[in-house]
């Protein structure tokens, strides 16, 4: 009895400045991880717009070059109004007018992004330009 009364007496916690130290160092932590990480988004988002691009310039290569086997349709000249209607799946939305496509994360649909591009003719295929966002 007398044994467990010294170890009860003995016990120490942590004291109110190591609790604060610890405290500072999260927050420390928290200021210089938050940062980075709404980034890694950002960066994230733009990555897959730019995977939207390529996908739409391989479209425009391969309608291109069914053109010029076959010498017969109208999809090698594509204006903004018809890549919109491009299935690019679920993630984006796009709409299109003259020469400039706005893609729209359906995550979240107050971010836009611009690509400006030129129409292909019976000898070049539609390129695409740079892509940029609109807060």
């Amino acid at each position: 009895m007398a044994r467990t009364k010294r170890l009860v007496n003995n016990e120490q916690g942590f004291t109110l400045i190591e609790i604060i130290a610890v405290l500072v160092l999260l927050g420390i932590l928290a200021a210089v991880a938050v940062p980075k990480f709404i980034d890694m988004q950002d960066e994230a988002q733009l990555k897959a717009v730019q995977s939207v691009k390529m996908e739409l310039a391989a479209r425009a290569n391969q309608y291109h070059a069914k053109y010029l086997l076959t010498k017969t349709g109208t999809e090698h000249s594509q204006d903004a109004a018809a890549w919109a209607l491009e299935d690019i799946g679920e993630d984006f939305s796009m709409t299109g007018s003259g020469t400039a496509i706005t893609i729209r994360p359906t995550s979240d649909p107050t971010v836009t992004y611009n690509l400006p591009f030129t129409i292909g003719t019976n000898t070049s295929a539609a390129s695409f330009g740079t892509i940029t966002k609109n807060p």
